[in-house]
């Protein structure tokens, strides 16, 4: 630190440095009169040195006391910032165990998986606690690395799981939620489609009149998230601020500027590029209104955290696969 942020650094040491400097002038101005033509009472200039020597060592302690505090305080930060780089490493580590272990589990049986994998109604209720657990530890952990960097949104924060399925498999699993309308549109073409299957059982609750659970369909190429991913094979679609991206962000659903503003979004997927093996089973998003524009999803830990989650249930799918191969029940299907 140089010597003028110690000098006149915080409005403190301002104050102090300026007591000093009056205390050095009262100094220099009572030795003047000293020597004045006409004799000062020697009581009063004794007294005036010992109101000017307190001052100075009141003020020398109170900068001493504010040069350590800063010092301190440095330290503090120094440490917070190791801490905060030992928190991303932590996420990398995580993300990187589960990352690898599908990744190693698919490329072991991928000459096995079929081309379509799907969620039956026989699977339909393990796969919805899957969600649940998932949804749910998602959040907290978002919420605590947030505030880990005093950033507060709690209930501004929304988990979802949609999956890419076709027609067919979309009637079977959510036909009854369906006006007939909708059905025709699903029957006429059996492309793939997103459909959002689970949102974070707080959202939902709060939001269930507003935010659609298995009553609505996406398509992929209209909308930019999951164009990004699904055919392009992003990573993950990340953005803070999606109003400021104008015309280069599409999005189906009609409302979405009234419920997030930021959000981040990653594939559901096993994609090794050197076997040229490709599976895109959904997505998992993390949404937020972020009135206050703070940067909580463009980064490196949001990244992993919402990665580790994609990673687990892209190993169900995997599950899944494997129990219709062997038509054994691996999996505990309960409606």
């Amino acid at each position: 630190m140089s010597l003028k942020e110690y000098l006149i650094g915080t409005p403190d040491r301002v104050y102090s440095f300026i007591s000093v400097i009056v205390g050095l002038l009262s100094i220099i101005l009572t030795v003047f009169l000293w020597k004045f033509p006409e004799k000062i009472p020697e009581l009063i200039i004794i007294r005036d040195i010992i109101v000017i020597c307190l001052l100075l060592l009141v003020s020398g302690l109170l900068l001493c006391k504010y040069i350590r505090r800063e010092s301190y305080l440095n330290n503090l930060n120094d440490r917070l910032k190791s801490s905060n780089n030992r928190l991303n490493k932590q996420f990398s580590n995580f993300h990187s165990i589960v990352h690898k272990f599908r990744n190693d589990i698919f490329q072991h049986y991928i000459n096995k998986i079929p081309d379509e994998i799907i969620v039956s109604n026989a699977e339909k209720g393990t796969f919805e606690k899957i969600c649940h657990s998932v949804t749910i530890e998602v959040k907290k952990v978002m919420i605590d690395y947030l505030e880990s960097r005093n950033i507060h949104l709690k209930d501004d924060l929304c988990v979802t799981v949609k999956l890419t399925l076709k027609s067919n498999n979309i009637i079977d699993l959510y036909g009854e939620t369906f006006d007939k309308k909708l059905k025709k549109t699903l029957l006429r073409n059996n492309k793939m489609w997103v459909i959002t299957v689970y949102r974070d059982p707080e959202t939902y609750e709060k939001h269930r009149e507003k935010r659609d659970v298995g009553s609505r369909i996406y398509s992929v190429e209209k909308n930019t998230a999951f164009k990004n991913i699904f055919h392009d094979k992003e990573q993950v679609f990340a953005n803070d601020n999606l109003e400021m991206l104008g015309d280069n962000y599409k999005n189906e659903n009609t409302s979405w500027k009234k419920q997030y503003n930021s959000t981040i979004v990653a594939p559901i997927r096993y994609f090794s590029p050197e076997k040229n093996a490709y599976r895109c089973f959904g997505f998992i998003a993390i949404d937020s209104m972020n009135t206050c524009n703070e940067k909580i999803f463009e980064n490196e830990e949001a990244k992993y955290i919402i990665g580790h989650a994609a990673d687990l249930i892209a190993i169900f799918f995997l599950m899944l696969s494997l129990s219709k191969i062997t038509d054994q029940p691996i999996l505990n299907r309960t409606a």
